[in-house]
């Protein structure tokens, strides 16, 4: 799914935007270490989408956002159970880099494990 910000060609008539974070994948045998991504925003955070895939071992993943100049959290999903689609309703407005951490419990087993990540704002 690309990318979508129509803010600055149509305001009006298409107010929002779509960021889709770049899969993140967790291999067998990788370890669990938390990956992020940086990316930026500029404008206030509705929703976000966490779609976490089933794997073998017993897993949680946590969801944290990260305010880039001053480095504090701003939103922590806890831990939620691997194999579903997770809704969050926020209001939340940043300007400039973000950071995106997902941080699974364990190592995924012998299937991998996926997380993507969607938002949605204006």
């Amino acid at each position: 799914m690309p990318d979508i910000d129509n803010r600055g060609l149509s305001p009006h008539h298409e107010p929002v935007f779509r960021r889709s974070i770049t899969q993140m994948v967790w291999a067998n045998g990788q370890g669990h270490a938390e990956k992020t991504e940086d990316i930026v925003i500029n404008g206030r955070i509705t929703t976000i989408v966490m779609k976490l895939s089933a794997c073998s071992n017993t897993n949680n993943i946590t969801l944290t956002i990260d305010e880039g100049e001053l480095g504090g959290e701003i939103f922590n999903s806890g831990a939620k159970a691997k194999g579903d689609t997770y809704i969050f309703d926020v209001a939340k407005d940043v300007c400039g880099t973000i950071t995106i951490g997902v941080d699974p419990s364990a190592d995924s087993g012998a299937t991998s494990l996926t997380v993507d990540v969607t938002m949605y704002g204006v």
